[in-house]
């Protein structure tokens, strides 16, 4: 288990903080108002990954095939709406 959370905590968070940091060094980020406008959905999808994954775990304590399918689903939808 400490092997998954580092791995989420280091290539998840913190690649996605420097490799930001960094390019933001050499020049501008502009993000468009579209994309801060669709932050509801975001959250949303963000709000309803997470629940799967909590009750997966509390009830199973492993991610079953209904929940992983569900995740994917999930994924592939927000891939989706976003382009």
């Amino acid at each position: 288990y400490n092997l998954l959370i580092g791995n989420i905590i280091g290539s998840n968070i913190l690649n996605v903080i420097f490799v930001l940091g960094i390019a933001s060094l050499f020049t501008n980020i502009n993000v468009s108002s579209d994309f801060i406008n669709g932050g509801n959905f975001i959250g949303i999808v963000f709000i309803g990954s997470h629940l799967i994954l909590l009750l997966s775990y509390l009830i199973n304590k492993s991610v079953s095939k209904i929940s992983g399918f569900l995740l994917l689903v999930i994924y592939f939808l927000f891939i989706f709406k976003l382009f």
